[in-house]
């Protein structure tokens, strides 16, 4: 009796000692699995949507870009024209430098 008294205090420590020791393992274990695998799910979430932001601003500000140069492209190539339409109607190279306020070596330029 004195034995099984103390054979059922030492079981019931040992299992309340084992039950937190368990406890605390499975939780410290539960925790760290939790974090690895929610850093990694955010992770992949940021840089798609990182990615999905980059991409739509560098699409917006490239198609500016490309207007921009598209506009100053499409003003030399008329002025061009224009210089060369001059040109063929009788207008020497140092008149039309004089009417359009170019530069006479740029006319020549175009002329050539």
């Amino acid at each position: 009796t004195r034995i099984n008294a103390a054979t059922k205090e030492g079981l019931e420590k040992g299992l309340a000692e084992g039950l937190e020791k368990g406890m605390a393992q499975g939780l410290e274990k539960g925790m760290a699995q939790g974090l690895e695998k929610g850093m990694a799910q955010g992770l992949e979430k940021g840089m798609a949507e990182g990615l999905e932001k980059g991409m739509a601003q560098g699409l917006e500000k490239g198609l500016e870009k490309g207007k921009e140069e598209g506009k100053k492209v499409g003003e030399r190539l008329a002025k061009e024209e224009m210089i060369k339409t001059m040109y063929s109607n009788g207008f020497n190279a140092e008149s039309i430098a004089k009417a359009l306020s170019l530069d006479l070596e740029y006319i020549l330029s175009i002329l050539k």
